[in-house]
C-alpha cells in the first residue's frame, strides 16, 4: 500500500480532513467507505514516552473513537477488522449482503444522499455518535478508451468520487459537533495513471481536489 496522505490542518489536537492514496482498492462491489477516526493531541501533552507508529496508535493511546467504515470487502475489511481488533467501536455498511461476523452493519448505497445520512443516523442510535468519516471508494471499470461508454464513466465518477462528497457533506453535520475528522481515499493512479484508467484516474484525481475544498471549507472545526 503507498499512500499519499495530505494533512490540511496539520495542528496538535486539531481534526483534520485527509486524503489518503492506495495502489489496489476494495472489491468492485464494494461502493465506498466511511469511517471516523479522530487526530488526538500531541503525544507531548500525553506524556508518552515514544512516538506512535501510526495513527492508529495515536488514537489509541488517547480513546477510543467510534468508526463508521462504509466497506465490507478488500482493504475496507482489513481495515475495520484491525480497528475492532484494537478495541474501537466500528459499523460497516453494505449494500443488502450484510456485514460480516463481529462488526455491525447498514445498507447504504453511498450514491444515495438519504442513504448516507441513514446511515450515520442509524449508527448512532446503534453505537454512539461518529467521531471520523472515512470514504473509501474502490470501483473500477477499466477498458480501452474508444469502448469506454459515458455510462460506465459516469457511473465510475458517482461512485468514487460523489460518494465521497455525499459522504462529507452529510457526514459533516454528524462529526462537527464532536470535533471529528474526514479521511478521503485516494489513488497512485490521481498523479501517475496508467493505460486505460480514464475514468478510474479521474474519479482519484477529483479526491485529491476534493479533499482540499473540504479542508478549507470544514475546518478547523472537523
Amino acid at each position: 500500500v503507498g499512500q499519499q496522505r495530505r494533512e490540511l490542518h496539520d495542528h496538535p489536537g486539531r481534526r483534520s480532513v485527509t486524503s489518503v492514496g492506495a495502489r489496489g482498492g476494495d472489491a468492485p462491489d464494494t461502493v465506498g467507505t466511511m469511517q471516523a477516526v479522530p487526530t488526538a493531541p500531541d503525544l507531548a501533552d500525553t506524556g508518552a514516552a515514544t512516538a506512535p507508529s501510526s495513527l492508529l496508535d495515536r488514537t489509541r493511546d488517547v480513546w477510543l473513537p467510534i468508526v463508521l467504515y462504509l466497506a465490507i470487502r478488500g482493504i475496507g475489511l482489513a481495515v475495520a477488522q484491525r480497528l475492532v481488533a484494537d478495541g474501537h467501536k466500528v459499523a460497516v455498511t453494505h449494500r443488502g449482503s450484510g456485514a460480516p461476523d463481529g462488526l455491525f452493519g447498514v445498507k447504504c448505497d453511498v450514491t444515495d444522499s438519504d442513504a448516507v445520512d441513514a446511515a450515520f443516523k442509524e449508527v448512532e442510535q446503534h453505537q454512539g455518535p461518529v467521531e471520523v468519516l472515512v470514504a473509501n471508494a474502490g470501483i473500477t471499470d477499466n477498458m480501452l478508451l474508444m469502448r469506454l461508454s459515458e455510462e460506465s464513466f459516469t457511473s465510475v465518477l458517482d461512485a468514487n468520487l460523489t460518494g465521497a462528497f455525499l459522504c462529507a457533506k452529510y457526514g459533516a453535520a454528524h462529526l462537527r459537533p464532536h470535533g471529528g475528522s474526514i479521511v478521503l481515499m485516494a489513488s497512485s493512479r490521481a498523479l501517475q495513471s496508467e493505460p486505460d484508467t480514464e475514468a478510474y484516474a479521474a474519479s482519484k484525481g477529483g479526491i485529491v481536489a476534493l479533499t482540499h475544498a473540504l479542508a478549507v471549507s470544514l475546518g478547523p472545526d472537523i
